[in-house]
């Protein structure tokens, strides 16, 4: 018995496998075009109820399921409601799939396995490659249930084992304790249901304590989910937690049902696959009472759990789970966040021209401290979550475009870094001693700062792609090269006002020589941050 229970728990792992595999391949390889789809069609309850059902028969995973559709919410695409009835049409979508899979398929396999190792080491690191792997998710999944079917044929000639599923008879609280944990252990309804149908088809369950184990791992899996997304968004939380509600209350509704209801019991033992039957059965009773009344749940998660604010003065909140479910979405996400940064640092960069110009009070550059410090903050948080997405599996196609973005946040990084340079060199040689420079060398400087300013300005609008990008990347370099080329010049004229005793020059002459450097240094580093734009 032992190697019997053995081979049922390999199948059970294969069977998680091969639905991890079809989820994360779908994501990688659709997980964008998947969003642009929900957001153009998630209109109203109904549509978020198709839109959910069709995402968990396609995923296998009612929870990335949720946690797509709250990536749309949490960017004030869907509404609570919408998101609710699309979790719920989840629900049903992936019972539908139990009942699907649990058909005798086992002649696809072949041909799955065949088809998927094809494409999956033909092109490993490509779109077809991950459908590939798509595939061979789905071919495990069946391996991994007939697997299951035949593993527990032989365990009705255990009379240990039959007489420990006797307590599950015998009590069904024991029962439905059974179903949320093996829910929790499995991360799968499927394999759950699947597991259960197979141990009462061999003779070792009886129907109603696998009802009672089913019943149990429905709110198993419910727990699951806002266990899953209790790291995620305030946002992304409310579906999931609107379901487990839902689910509580279809739980309670189910067990009295059971309890009560006699011939609902005899009803489904007279069916051949009763057990997994009862699930889709449930989860779609389950989806009806919820939509009927997803209006006043909506609000009232809304009104136990308010969305945070968005972060104040433009901080980063990227590292919620909704946003790595796909590659392409994550990548997406971090250029909108730089192009955002980008527009900050025109903004501060515009506080540093005053300065050139004026001493400003010290409050004012407490201000400016403030809004250097919240650039580098952005820039960490970029890339930290550009960290993340690289511990998703990128395609070659996509590794390309992951290095364009990180090496696009790097550079804004260092110009920010250049950029805090000038402030701390301007406050410490100019601003502290309240000397200024000499008219001429003034018009130079500003003239200068308005170079690179523009130069900002363009880069901005490419990263934001408002602009064509082959024109934009030529003007930035052509304004790069004139700026360094009148950089000598520059230093020299400088240079003669020194030598002609003129007062204000002579003051400032380090720092007037330092910051055409520095401005340089500037527009190098823009013009390496828009060739990977």
């Amino acid at each position: 018995m032992p190697a019997l229970l053995l081979q049922i728990a390999g199948a059970v792992a294969l069977l998680v496998w091969g639905t991890y595999m079809v989820k994360t391949g779908i994501l990688r390889t659709f997980g964008e075009s998947l969003r642009v789809c929900l957001a153009k069609y998630l209109k109203n309850r109904f549509l978020g109820f198709f839109a959910g059902f069709s995402l968990a028969a396609v995923l296998q995973s009612s929870t990335a399921s949720a946690l797509l559709v709250a990536g749309l919410q949490a960017g004030g695409l869907v509404t609570t409601a919408i998101a609710l009835a699309a979790v719920l049409g989840a629900d049903v979508g992936s019972a539908f799939m139990v009942r699907v899979l649990t058909l005798d398929l086992s002649s696809a396999v072949p041909v799955l396995i065949l088809a998927g190792t094809f494409l999956f080491l033909r092109r490993t690191n490509e779109r077809s490659g991950q459908f590939g792997r798509i595939l061979l998710g789905l071919a495990f999944i069946l391996m991994a249930l007939r697997m299951i079917m035949e593993g527990t044929l032989p365990l009705r000639e255990s009379e240990e084992l039959t007489a420990a599923t006797q307590w599950f008879d015998a009590s069904t609280p024991l029962s439905i304790l059974l179903g949320i944990l093996l829910a929790l252990a499995f991360f799968s309804s499927l394999a759950v249901v699947a597991t259960t149908a197979a141990f009462h088809a061999a003779g070792i369950l009886s129907m109603e304590a696998g009802l009672w184990v089913v019943l149990g791992a429905n709110l198993g899996s419910a727990l699951l989910a806002i266990l899953t997304t209790s790291g995620s968004s305030r946002t992304a939380r409310k579906a999931p937690l609107g379901n487990g509600l839902f689910r509580t209350i279809g739980f309670v509704l189910g067990a009295v049902t059971l309890g009560l209801v006699p011939p609902v019991k005899s009803y489904f033992s007279m069916l051949p696959d009763g057990i997994v039957l009862f699930h889709l059965a449930y989860n779609a009773v389950v989806c009806l009472f919820g939509l009927l009344f997803v209006g006043p749940a909506a609000k009232l998660i809304d009104s136990l759990f308010p969305s945070k604010p968005v972060p104040s003065d433009g901080e980063v909140e990227l590292l919620a789970e909704e946003n790595l479910l796909s590659v392409k979405t994550s990548l997406r996400l971090a250029k909108k966040e730089i192009a955002k940064t980008a527009e900050i640092l025109e903004r501060y960069w515009e506080d540093l021209r005053r300065m050139l110009s004026i001493n400003p009070p010290a409050g004012e550059l407490l201000l400016m401290e403030s809004r250097r410090k919240l650039l580098e903050r952005r820039c960490r948080a970029v890339s930290v979550y550009l960290a993340a997405v690289v511990r998703l599996g990128l395609t070659a196609e996509e590794s390309r475009s992951w290095d364009r973005v990180s090496t696009l946040s790097d550079s804004l990084g260092f110009a920010v870094s250049v950029c805090g340079q000038i402030f701390k060199t301007v406050r410490k040689n100019k601003w502290r001693d309240s000397r200024f420079f000499s008219s001429p060398g003034l018009t130079e400087l500003l003239a200068t700062h308005d170079e690179v300013a523009n130069m900002l300005r363009e880069l901005e609008e490419l990263i934001s792609q408002n602009g064509n990008k082959e024109v934009l990347v030529h003007m930035l370099a052509k304004e790069e090269q004139a700026l360094s080329g009148k950089d000598f010049e520059l230093v020299v004229r400088h240079m003669d006002r020194v030598s002609s005793g003129v007062s204000e020059s002579v003051e400032t002459s380090a720092l007037h020589v330092e910051l055409l450097a520095l401005y340089r240094r500037v527009a190098a580093i823009l013009m390496n941050a828009a060739r990977s734009a």
